[in-house]
């Protein structure tokens, strides 16, 4: 414990140091630029068209040493919609299944848990059900 004080404090009077040291900008120099606005003669830049979503898919499952199960599914097509699932479950089988997409109009998610202490409700763009 003493060391990682120590290690903290010694951090800070780098830090410190550095900082008072560093000369930036100077007093006279004013914080804010000015900015003028390119005139109307100068060309626009062409600016290359964002490339559109390329459909993906994915999904994994795995189980530690102490019985943890962890999964995750994932899919978009070519018109930027996501949507996917996540889920853990552990070894006493408490558990908590996360559906959630974004079809265009904003992320929403769907919670599915037998979790101590949560109840069924809705929270922002998230519902919760509880089993």
């Amino acid at each position: 414990m003493i060391n990682i004080k120590i290690f903290v404090l010694t951090v800070l009077l780098v830090v410190m140091v550095e900082a008072r040291s560093y000369r930036g900008f100077a007093r006279s120099q004013p914080l804010v630029a000015s900015y003028s606005a390119p005139s109307a003669s100068r060309s626009a830049r062409q600016t290359e068209p964002e490339p559109s979503p390329e459909p993906y898919s994915f999904t994994y499952e795995t189980t530690d040493e102490y019985g943890m199960t962890l999964s995750r599914t994932e899919s978009g097509d070519a018109q930027g919609n996501v949507k996917g699932s996540y889920m853990y479950r552990d070894p006493e089988g408490v558990y908590r299944t996360v559906e959630y997409g974004d079809s265009g109009d904003g992320f929403s998610a769907q919670i599915q848990t037998n979790e101590p202490g949560v109840i069924s409700h809705k929270a922002a763009d998230a519902e919760y059900f509880k089993q």
